[in-house]
């Protein structure tokens, strides 16, 4: 393996990407992963201290991944589509009972579902998401420029959602 570059095998999940710096961008300022590394034709991205996220140049996939990211909280949630709204950003937020999560693409299109899950609900047939409730959970001191939570957890999903 080339010095610098990274295996795939080591990340939740990799995109490849047409446009490196401007994924950089919108994963750290959109999203609010933090840029834990960078070579020329690669970047390691992460929430906590763990490199979750690869993206690297080239051809963009096939394969029809899903970036999963786990907030901690419904709290963390309103923080994510708050910033989503604030830039006006398009997402679609869906309560599935068991699952709040708002389901967005990043530019080149890779699809991303960020939410929080209660395991103690059963899911439920998906309807829109209670925004206002979710608002509600912010406190005067959050702040939507804010990088993701420690205990965010990211995965991938195979398969369309």
């Amino acid at each position: 393996m080339e010095k610098g570059i990274a295996s795939d095998k080591t990340y939740a999940a990799t995109f490849r990407v047409k446009d490196l710096d401007g994924q950089i961008k919108f994963y750290t300022e959109t999203i609010g992963l933090k840029l834990q590394w960078r070579s020329e034709t690669q970047a390691g991205l992460g929430a906590c201290h763990f490199n979750v996220l690869l993206l690297a140049t080239g051809e963009p996939s096939t394969n029809h991944e899903t970036l999963v990211i786990e907030v901690p909280g419904r709290r963390e949630l309103a923080v994510v589509v708050g910033r989503l709204c604030t830039i006006r950003y398009p997402n679609k937020s869906i309560d599935h009972g068991n699952r709040h999560s708002t389901h967005l693409a990043d530019p080149e299109g890779n699809p991303i579902d960020i939410g929080v899950t209660f395991p103690e609900k059963d899911p439920a047939e998906p309807k829109p998401l209670d925004i206002e409730g979710l608002f509600n959970e912010l406190n005067p001191d959050d702040r939507l420029c804010d990088k993701m939570p420690d205990g965010t957890r990211i995965d991938k999903q195979v398969g369309s959602r």
